[in-house]
């Protein structure tokens, strides 16, 4: 993608607003100019949790469902680790100070906590990057279970270590004090990583499968990492700067959301709408009739050639069968050779007798081909026909004058009037 081109996009635009935003914050964060407008507590932090918890999860289910339309083992990757990303932000969320104690012999304290929000942004940047890498590689069935199960086990560790083994690791924040070195070092190795997806995305924006996805997800890992460096900045658990960084969290997850549903969703409706425009294009322009039948034998579609041909508009053939339009004997033909073609694996050609307007009866040339999917599902019948009336009465008639020539007899060929 050319510069100037990138820097007309809306991730371009976004880039500089949340970047431009967050450098002012940033600024006002040292300087101790933040003017504190509200502080955090343990319902605020959940309303904030909740977008992000519910984009994750959605993101999941989004890329699962569409993972069979072209087999990418980059819809796979963000299915389940954006699945385990939305369980470990659940965990996070009930484990807050404040929050209903759900387990026996928890006390609620802030290293549990800590731990599951760590470990989900720690799985979303693996992710991130995995999928930056892996480009349009397709995944062998057996994967998709590698993956979750994977995943799985990991999840279950951390809810352990979580619950029961989380004294035994260094503190991440401690009462009156704030944030550890630990907490932070490890805000700014996840920050690094972020950053790292970015950079992966961005470098394949020109690639055949970038494009729009591609920036948004470049959008998302930056955001990302923004929202990480904000997490560095807190000292009390109510401080303002811990809901920026959550507010730039939410946004990344919009970001994540788009690229997600513009390549399962809105990308492959676009194609099917190029297509359908150039199909249209070209059997419009096209001399000869040409239809499109469903395996019902109505039909789903032809051009102005056929509409000119059967003396009707378009609007009363679509969804009329032959037996609506044409006599008995001649639509119990046609549909009989529609019910070869949907046997065959290929196109048949073969003339056929077509009933004109003014009713006179002219020969056609039809060739038909059945229409399938990629699984072997039969959508319909296609087929175009040209007209050689001309052309099987000159074959006639050489045929009768070869005869003619050939033949022992004298004769003489004269007009009306007896002129040889």
């Amino acid at each position: 993608m050319k510069t100037s081109r990138l820097l007309q996009t809306k991730q371009s635009r976004w880039f500089i607003l949340v970047t431009a935003s967050a450098v002012a914050i940033f600024g006002l964060q040292v300087m101790n100019q933040m003017p504190v407008l509200i502080r955090s507590n343990t319902a605020i932090h959940t309303i904030l949790e909740l977008p992000s918890f519910a984009i994750a999860l959605m993101v999941a289910a989004l890329t699962w469902s569409v993972r069979h339309q072209e087999k990418r083992l980059r819809g796979l990757l963000i299915a389940a680790g954006f699945l385990s990303v939305s369980v470990l932000q659940s965990g996070h969320i009930m484990t807050y100070p404040g929050m209903p104690v759900l387990v026996d012999g928890y006390d609620g304290g802030m290293q549990a906590s800590i731990l599951l929000w760590l470990a989900s942004g720690y799985i979303a940047a693996i992710t991130l990057i995995a999928v930056a890498k892996v480009g349009t590689h397709k995944y062998r069935a057996i994967q998709s279970y590698y993956i979750f199960s994977g995943w799985f086990v990991v999840v279950l560790f951390l809810y352990y270590v979580a619950f029961s083994a989380s004294d035994y690791l260094p503190l991440f924040f401690l009462e009156q004090k704030g944030l550890t070195v630990t907490k932070i070092a490890l805000e700014l190795v996840l920050s690094a990583m972020y950053l790292l997806a970015a950079v992966l995305f961005f470098q394949r924006r020109s690639e055949p499968e970038g494009g729009t996805n591609i920036l948004w997800l470049s959008l998302c890992a930056w955001t990302q990492m923004l929202s990480e460096l904000f997490l560095t900045q807190y000292r009390m658990a109510d401080d303002q700067i811990l809901l920026v960084g959550h507010l730039y969290k939410i946004v990344a997850y919009i970001f994540l959301y788009r690229a997600v549903f513009y390549g399962g969703v809105l990308r492959p409706y676009l194609t099917i709408e190029r297509e359908r425009s150039r199909l249209y294009a070209l059997q419009s322009n096209l001399p000869d009739p040409v239809w499109l039948k469903n395996g019902q034998g109505r039909y789903l579609e032809c051009n102005a050639a056929f509409e000119k041909l059967m003396g009707r508009p378009k609007s009363e053939i679509i969804g009329k069968r032959d037996e609506d339009l044409l006599d008995k004997k001649f639509a119990t033909f046609y549909r009989n050779r529609d019910k070869i073609v949907m046997a065959s694996d290929g196109k048949i050609v073969n003339e056929e007798m077509i009933p004109q307007v003014d009713g006179s009866i002219r020969y056609y040339e039809t060739t038909k081909a059945p229409v399938k999917l990629k699984d072997g599902e039969l959508v319909g019948i296609i087929g175009i026909t040209h007209d050689i009336t001309e052309k099987r009465e000159s074959e006639t008639e050489l045929r009768l004058a070869s005869r003619i020539f050939d033949s022992a007899i004298g004769f003489c060929i004269t007009d009306a009037f007896q002129t040889i």
